[in-house]
């Protein structure tokens, strides 16, 4: 995601992946919520590690 990598801008991009994934869910989108999910975690790890 270009907000996190690109921009350093790690909390606003996570807000935006969780706010995206409880949309999918919303509209029974649970495969893409839990690949949205997925990058967050990722992300948060990433951040934890620097």
């Amino acid at each position: 995601m270009i907000e996190y990598n690109g921009l350093g801008r790690a909390s606003e991009a996570m807000a935006r992946l969780f706010a995206a994934a409880k949309r999918c869910r919303r509209h029974g989108l649970d495969e893409a919520a839990q690949i949205l999910d997925a990058l967050r975690v990722d992300f948060r790890a990433r951040q934890s590690d620097r």
